[in-house]
């Protein structure tokens, strides 16, 4: 009975071992960008144009920060200061392409985003 009970605990271990190093691939910048304009498409009833539109301006919000990661490091000040401000430029383009109720929906819902 001892044998058998350590025999399971070690299978047990080996599972765990197992499961544990499994290595998810890191999301691109074009997933991101989708998961971003598929939540604004839902919620704000967006056309074909404006999708296409807002895809492009969300991937270069997406690497600026990425630059900004990349060049500024483990300055976590710098590097949230540059994504403020890309994200800052980023919602101002949205403006430029969302009708007012759209723009105005997605303020009272921006944190999602």
């Amino acid at each position: 009975m001892k044998k058998l009970v350590f025999l399971f605990a070690i299978l047990l271990g080996f599972t765990v071992a197992a499961y544990s190093q499994t290595v998810q691939a890191p999301v691109t910048a074009d997933q991101k960008a989708d998961q971003v304009v598929s939540k604004l498409k839902d919620n704000l009833s967006l056309s074909d144009e404006q999708v296409t539109n807002i895809k492009g301006i969300t991937l270069n919000r997406i690497a600026k920060v990425t630059d900004a990661r990349k060049k500024y490091g483990a300055d976590k000040q710098r590097v949230q200061s540059a994504s403020k401000l890309a994200y800052d430029e980023w919602e101002n383009q949205l403006k430029g392409i969302l009708t007012t109720e759209q723009y105005n929906k997605f303020i009272e819902t921006k944190n999602q985003y």
